[in-house]
């Protein structure tokens, strides 16, 4: 575990977990017949469960996406659904447990934020629109921000998930950068307005592999699909 200061009082822990893989099995055997059995055990434990929900496979929904989750404000604190760049940007490659959300100043995110000392070692929220995906990031990026989530400019949208490409530049972000629906987006860039809070904390990205669909806290204002 590795703790990072970002600002005043707020700390980012990035949780490199452990990759567990079933890979090591056949040389069990060496270890005794009983750890082997054991270890299938935890193998099958591992294994994605394949929840149904209304007539939808889990692993369907989740279609290869990534999740994160606001721990606070509370009226915010739910599952969201976020879709890596598809060529653009880095990876997830830990976990970054109570990192702040920051939504950038202009939200647009076109031009160099005017409340980057916030964005420093934080996750940007910009919105779509105006320039393309990547120089969004890139801007966010020069800022100091760790990651960029980018929203729908459509606060109705609900459902559409985004591809996000580069704009054939040949210019390469190396943050994470991930699009979510414009009522997701929406939602929480009003809601930290209206209660004159300048971010969230979130952790990103969450596994929510093997925890069943109607199980998840997923934003009621989203239609379930």
């Amino acid at each position: 575990m590795k703790k990072h200061s970002v600002d005043w009082k707020h700390s980012v822990m990035n949780i490199c977990g452990i990759q567990t893989s079933v890979g090591f099995l056949p040389a069990l055997p060496l270890l005794g017949l009983g750890l082997l059995t054991s270890s299938l055990y935890l193998a099958a434990a591992l294994e994605p469960q394949l929840d149904m929900f209304e007539g939808v496979r889990q692993v369907d929904w989740i279609d290869g996406d990534h999740f994160f989750e606001v721990t606070n404000p509370p009226y915010l604190a739910y599952t969201y659904k976020m879709r890596m760049a598809k060529d653009f940007g880095g990876q997830f490659n830990c976990s970054l447990k109570d990192v702040l959300l920051v939504p950038a100043n202009p939200f647009n995110g076109c031009g160099y934020p005017r409340n980057d000392d916030l964005l420093k070692g934080n996750v940007a929220l910009v919105e779509r629109g105006d320039c393309s995906f990547l120089s969004k990031v890139l801007q966010m990026q020069r800022a100091g921000a760790i990651a960029a989530l980018v929203t729908d400019e459509d606060e109705y949208e609900d459902y559409l998930m985004i591809h996000m490409i580069e704009d054939g530049t040949e210019r390469n972000p190396f943050i994470p950068a991930a699009f979510i629906v414009g009522k997701n987006g929406h939602m929480i860039y009003r809601s930290l307005q209206q209660m004159g809070l300048k971010f969230a904390v979130i952790n990103i990205p969450v596994n929510v592999t093997n925890t069943p669909i109607h199980k998840l806290k997923l934003p009621p204002w989203v239609i379930w699909r």
